[in-house]
């Protein structure tokens, strides 16, 4: 799916930083539907333990939580902001071994993931930063033939 809309990118009729600006739409698309599973996973995971284990942090000082009697969309939410927080490799707490192993490759696979998205934002910063110094080398050149013709 990623090399198909990356073709279709490149095959479109725009500028380059059009076609950037849609590659790093491309990436921000593509994190945001990881961290969407990711955290619909670590609920399935959650919740299938008895007793529910999992408190998050904001319930940690009562000792207890609601979350899994809660309405869906706080389920959601708060599995997504775990995702989230699982993604950036902070704020990962695990209650059982399910979990442990959970978070442990999944912060393995952000990391990855990580250096990627950087890896690619620095890729596309540099074809952006050509077409700069491309720009500036035929402005330089424009201005050095108008002296030298002494047009000015």
């Amino acid at each position: 799916l990623s090399g198909r809309i990356r073709d279709l990118i490149n095959k479109i009729n725009v500028s380059r930083s059009t076609k950037a600006m849609f590659k790093m739409l491309q990436l921000i698309f593509f994190l945001v539907l990881f961290i969407h599973i990711q955290g619909c996973l670590f609920f399935f995971i959650a919740k299938g333990e008895s007793p529910h284990s999992w408190i998050p942090a904001r319930d940690f000082l009562y000792g207890g939580t609601e979350i899994f009697e809660g309405s869906d969309i706080l389920k959601y939410l708060t599995s997504v902001y775990y995702s989230a927080m699982l993604f950036a490799l902070s704020d990962i707490f695990a209650s059982s071994t399910a979990e442990l192993i959970y978070s442990s490759f999944m912060g393995l696979l952000c990391a990855m993931i990580t250096a990627n998205i950087f890896g690619m934002i620095a890729v596309l910063a540099a074809e952006m930063s050509d077409k700069q110094v491309k720009f500036q080398e035929q402005l330089d050149n424009s201005n050095n033939t108008v002296k030298d013709l002494k047009l000015s």
